[in-house]
């Protein structure tokens, strides 16, 4: 006891927590360590954003990771994808191989959290519908890391179907968005469609992959996009898990590098959506900071999609 009669404060034991990979995470009140090391979770889609969602999940706790993509590594994944070697492009490996091994070299066996998990599916996602209806069953939320816009709308259907939440993320340049739906939510990636993406649903983006067709030029990517839009998926990510749910990123939140700034759009629910589809479109209502003149912008007008 000191002079005012209150208890001495507990010891600290210096390096105490050294071997625990999760102690700094552990400091946050709401983070749910056995929540995340009981969670299986399904990214889809292991290029740039991919790798970088799987390898946040993957430091931060999260038990199973299903790895979903057909396509194997080329020399122009490199510069973008933090868990791919030269080696894997000179051998063109499947991307979610490569991606696994890349993973493990983070986390050798036996490092906490105990009993995780990396499964690899090399497919697309219609494929793995087709084909591994059991691994899917047993996915608590996916996250999509996807390039186009037909295959984001599977995922999208099969994340309502199955009642779980769906996290979709995407890059073009130095922009970025991400988008939560959860089963108990009013919107979902459909509703974001306009006439415009409709025309062009089952174009795909493709860097890599045999008998791959290539309907418009690449889209540029940048590593430091890339990082941000994929730390926000993990965020959010790490929120479902914890159940810390009110704190959920609503609407499309979207990402200006020009400028530095994001915004988020709220929408009502669009009534060509096959889910939430109802009468007619509500305004979309921009918060948060506007991009600048020196970079893109994002044109919103009110009650279209």
């Amino acid at each position: 006891m000191d002079a005012q009669g209150n208890p001495p404060p507990p010891l600290v034991v210096v390096g105490a927590a050294d071997d625990d990979p999760l102690a700094r995470a552990r400091l946050l009140p709401w983070f749910d360590a056995p929540a995340l090391a009981d969670s299986t979770v399904a990214v889809v889609g292991l290029g740039a954003l991919g790798n970088e969602v799987a390898k946040d999940l993957l430091l931060g706790g999260v038990g199973t990771l299903l790895l979903i993509d057909p396509d194997t590594v080329v020399g122009a994944n490199l510069g973008r994808c933090c868990l791919f070697t030269p080696q894997d492009a000179a051998a063109r490996r499947r991307k979610v191989d490569a991606a696994a091994e890349g993973l493990r070299r983070l986390r050798p066996a036996g490092r906490p959290p105990a009993g995780a998990q990396l499964i690899v599916l090399p497919s697309t996602i219609e494929q793995a519908l087709e084909d591994h209806r059991e691994q899917l069953a047993k996915v608590d939320l996916f996250v999509g890391c996807l390039d186009g816009i037909g295959p984001r709308l599977t995922l999208c259907a099969l994340a309502i179907h199955r009642q779980v939440p769906y996290v979709d993320g995407g890059i073009e340049g130095l922009r970025g968005r991400v988008q939560v739906s959860t089963p108990r939510g009013s919107t979902c990636y459909e509703c974001t469609l306009n006439a415009t993406h409709r025309a062009v649903i089952e174009q795909h983006y493709r860097c890599g992959g045999g008998a791959a067709t290539v309907v418009t030029p690449a889209v540029p990517a940048e590593v430091s996009t890339v990082a941000v839009v994929a730390g926000v998926c993990a965020r959010e990510v790490f929120k479902l898990l914890c159940k810390v749910e009110e704190t959920l990123l609503s609407g499309v939140w979207y990402y200006d590098g020009w400028a530095g700034t994001a915004q988020t759009l709220d929408l009502a629910p669009s009534p060509s959506c096959s889910t939430h589809g109802s009468g007619e479109a509500g305004p979309l209502t921009v918060r948060g900071a506007r991009p600048t003149a020196e970079g893109p912008s994002i044109e919103v007008r009110e009650g279209t999609r």
